[in-house]
């Protein structure tokens, strides 16, 4: 009855591929639901919850920017460090072997 459109290539949405990414974000927001309503009728522990996951999430970045910086990267099998251990400080010079 109705005659058929072409189909053309550049007005069709290309097809979404699904990656890991996504689908953690779907399962995070799917589980953000039931978690926010606990955190409303409970809010001192959702309060003490949320200070919890901040301090896990900033400890985690300090952590993994800290390997990064000890070692960026060394060739392996390498022995020498490319960087000091880490919380390790620079021997200070001494003035003793001056004189």
């Amino acid at each position: 009855m109705y005659p058929s459109t072409p189909t053309d290539d550049a007005t069709r949405q290309p097809a979404r591929t699904p990656t890991w990414n996504g689908l953690a974000a779907a399962i995070l927001a799917l589980a953000a639901v039931p978690l926010a309503l606990w955190a409303v009728s409970n809010p001192l522990a959702g309060v003490v919850l949320s200070a919890c996951l901040g301090g896990v999430v900033v400890g985690a970045r300090r952590t993994a920017r800290r390997l990064a910086e000890a070692d960026p990267g060394g060739e392996p099998g390498g022995t020498e460090r490319s960087a000091p251990a880490l919380g390790a400080w620079p021997a200070a010079a001494s003035s003793r072997g001056r004189r």
